[in-house]
């Protein structure tokens, strides 16, 4: 792939003092994530909805347009057309500056390098990074396999050396709420053994089959803290704020436990939503005709 050339910076600037209007500013802030290979995260909207799992990195711009390099492999690329919410955020001195901006889909470029996207060049530049996951409404028979365990800690033989010891929760005792690839949220019935135990800081392992078509299968261990407690005395209910903290990935043969990055949450889980908006908005179209 032809890429566009760069001027030289000789010197670092100061990234907030740009006009966020300015199209040589919104170059330079794309440059410079470019040369530190910032990763952008691409926030894609389908009807209302959005989501949040693409990440890319910026091997191209030029006064007109932007090249990102995707490092999701995804079998569909967004067609032309498509809006996209970037994030990304890049060092400067000491300080870590956030940017983000609203681009418009030109093209996909699929060849042997890589996965490609091409973006009209915003028309603004933000320093703004509030960002969350997008959460869908689903239930736990969406997701094949899911189940929930609550951590306790036990000393076990050696007093010197806690450990955590895993109960599972009851299937008919445990609704699933919401999911984003970030997090969930749990409604947990007083009928569960668990029940009186569930508070915050409290620790939950979660499983579950998030394969998608076309990738290889996602059989997720998620461990989480729950973030915030509602109990309604009324319906005898527990609502739990679930954040995701670490993630079983299997490398070179070998499970490891990754820590979960704030911004992209757990990347299965959040291409498993992408595949699931895609495909009920799909529906939606079909029962509208």
């Amino acid at each position: 792939m032809q890429l566009f050339s760069r001027k030289q910076k000789n010197e670092e600037k100061d990234l907030l003092a740009g006009d966020p209007h300015d199209p040589d500013y919104i170059v330079y802030c794309l440059e410079y994530a470019m040369d530190l290979r910032s990763c952008l995260h691409l926030d894609f909207f389908i009807g209302h909805g959005q989501t949040s799992q693409l990440r890319s990195v910026c091997v191209a711009v030029d006064r007109q347009r932007f090249i990102v390099n995707l490092l999701d492999d995804v079998p569909v690329l967004p067609s032309q057309g498509r809006n996209a919410r970037v994030y990304f955020s890049i060092r400067c001195g000491r300080k870590s500056v956030p940017c983000s901006f609203e681009a418009r889909v030109l093209r996909g470029r699929r060849d042997e390098s890589g996965q490609y996207l091409f973006f009209a060049l915003p028309e603004y530049m933000e320093h703004n990074q509030r960002r969350a996951n997008v959460r869908v409404d689903v239930n736990k028979e969406s997701i094949p396999g899911f189940a929930v365990w609550h951590g306790k800690l036990s000393s076990g033989g050696d007093a010197s050396s806690p450990s955590l010891h895993w109960t599972r929760m009851e299937d008919a005792s445990v609704r699933l709420a919401d999911i984003s690839a970030g997090g969930m949220r749990l409604e947990v019935l007083e009928t569960c053994r668990e029940y009186p135990a569930l508070h915050a800081r409290e620790l939950l392992l979660i499983k579950g089959d998030f394969s998608v078509q076309g990738r290889k299968p996602a059989h997720l261990s998620v461990m989480g803290s729950i973030i915030r407690v509602n109990e309604s005395e009324r319906q005898k209910i527990k609502a739990l704020a679930v954040r995701f903290q670490r993630w079983l990935c299997e490398r070179e043969d070998k499970n490891v436990w990754l820590k979960v990055d704030k911004e992209g949450g757990v990347p299965a889980i959040g291409l498993w939503i992408f595949q699931y908006l895609l495909e009920r908005n799909r529906l939606l179209k079909e029962e509208a005709r």
